[in-house]
């Protein structure tokens, strides 16, 4: 049996395409200082203090983690232990 895309189907495929890089432009382009520069720094904004942006980072980088490994002990987070 062969897989045939319908027009349709074809159609529907190509503006989720053109939405989801419409999205990811607009948020390029709103966040480009930021955007640009990913891998050296954490955006804090106006506080002195980085504690809720390195607490976003650590919960992306603890849910990516259990993820791969099939959240095996997701429950037991060390975020808040020696």
């Amino acid at each position: 049996m062969r897989n045939v895309w319908t027009s349709k189907q074809l159609r529907k495929g190509l503006g989720v395409i053109a939405m989801l890089s419409l999205f990811f432009s607009l948020a390029l382009w709103a966040t480009w200082p930021a955007a640009a520069l990913w891998q050296q720094a954490l955006p804090a904004g106006d506080s002195p203090i980085g504690t809720v942006p390195m607490l976003n980072a650590w919960t992306i980088w603890w849910n990516a983690y259990q993820l791969q490994n099939g959240f095996p002990s997701y429950w037991d987070a060390p975020i808040f232990a020696p």
